[in-house]
């Protein structure tokens, strides 16, 4: 059995596969939604979230712990910190590219986690990229059959525009990721 940091959770797995990163009510619009709707006039927050110029600030809950625990320590012994929040503080690699609802964060180690937030609670820009982050999260231990890792897979290449190759799938998968609950992105 593999092991790999990202993923998604079984049941929200079957729901991206349908509708891309998942929908929302269109009235849980999120403040930072409406902010940037307010600065660029945009009709659709969400996406106004998404092009937002300038990543820095607060989002969701924000920040609350006061101590920081590394991607290197918490992917050592997942288990350990399982259901658990914690805090991170790491680089943005990536923001999802449709909605801003992950960003893929890694430490100077080069150890990576994916930080996934409910669809339109939390939108991250995608100018968020290659900025210091403060993040909050829920440990969560992702299992995936054979099929549902290769849909997965092919979900994820379908999103940032890569090609996929279903023989590069090979079983199931365990993964860790966190479950965001709030950040702060700084420079």
């Amino acid at each position: 059995m593999r092991t790999r940091v990202t993923a998604y959770p079984t049941f929200v797995l079957l729901l991206l596969i349908a509708t891309g990163c998942g929908d929302r009510d269109p009235a849980g619009e999120t403040d930072a939604a409406q902010a940037a709707q307010a600065q660029t006039g945009d009709a659709n927050p969400e996406q106004a979230a998404l092009q937002k110029p300038d990543p820095r600030g607060t989002y969701g809950a924000g920040v609350l712990l006061e101590e920081s625990t590394t991607l290197q320590a918490i992917l050592a012994q997942p288990e350990s910190y399982e259901n658990r929040i914690v805090q991170v503080q790491a680089t943005v690699d990536a923001v999802c590219p449709r909605r801003g609802c992950w960003i893929d964060v890694s430490d100077a180690t080069g150890t990576s986690v994916r930080v996934k937030v409910t669809d339109g609670d939390i939108v991250f820009p995608s100018s968020a990229k290659g900025h210091q982050a403060v993040i909050e999260g829920i440990v969560e231990r992702i299992e995936m059959t054979e099929e549902q890792h290769r849909a997965w897979k092919e979900h994820d290449a379908e999103e940032r525009g890569v090609p996929f190759d279903p023989t590069t799938v090979d079983g199931p998968m365990t993964t860790w990721r966190l479950q965001g609950l709030g950040a702060r992105i700084q420079d």
